[in-house]
């Protein structure tokens, strides 16, 4: 996340997404923190699954969060809210695109 120039992130698993946050205590993987996890089921309930890959779901999740955060979230707040101080401002109409690892 420091190479990117923010402090947040999301990790995504089949199971959970992780929000992450860099606390800057050092420059390894011990500053970062575990801010809130949300099954990845319910983020991902809006984007159609069909026969795509995961993958795809989450950039697609992703793109749609830039575009209007506000219909990618789930209504229930228990679930959006670790989303919205956070990873809502850095992701509002940023554009969202695949890096290869």
């Amino acid at each position: 996340m420091l190479g990117w120039g923010s402090p947040n992130g999301l990790l995504f698993g089949r199971d959970y997404c992780v929000i992450l946050r860099d606390t800057y205590s050092s420059l390894e993987a011990d500053s970062l923190q575990e801010d809130g996890r949300v099954e990845t089921a319910l983020l991902l309930s809006e984007v159609p699954e069909g026969a795509r890959e995961f993958e795809a779901r989450v950039l697609e999740w992703l793109q749609s969060m830039a575009a209007s955060w506000s219909r990618a979230l789930p209504s229930d707040g228990k679930v959006s809210a670790p989303f919205i101080a956070d990873i809502v401002p850095a992701v509002s109409g940023s554009l969202v695109r695949e890096v290869a690892a």
